[in-house]
């Protein structure tokens, strides 16, 4: 059985347009976990108003939902390296 991969992270020593949209940094680390899949982290994609196209890697890949509200960049801890795991009661 062939299994599918990640999306690859942006790398912007090889493609120019990689942070183009905000994206080559994530905004949550280590923060979905999903059965016999490493720990995924999330980018978050920044557009101004209007009409777009979202072009998204090859590989898998899950949009979360869209805001228009500031995203707070933290490790969210699920690979148990922070002991602290408040962020998920607020």
């Amino acid at each position: 059985m062939k299994y599918a991969h990640n999306a690859k992270t942006p790398t912007l020593e090889t493609d120019a347009s990689a942070n183009e949209y905000g994206q080559a940094e994530p905004v949550l680390t280590n923060a979905i976990h999903l059965d016999k899949m490493p720990l995924a982290n999330i980018h978050a994609y920044r557009f101004e108003a209007g009409k777009h196209t979202l072009l998204l890697p090859t590989g898998m890949a899950l949009v979360l939902g869209f805001t228009d509200s500031a995203i707070t960049t933290r490790n969210a801890a699920l690979d148990g390296t922070d002991d602290a795991m408040d962020w998920l009661f607020y």
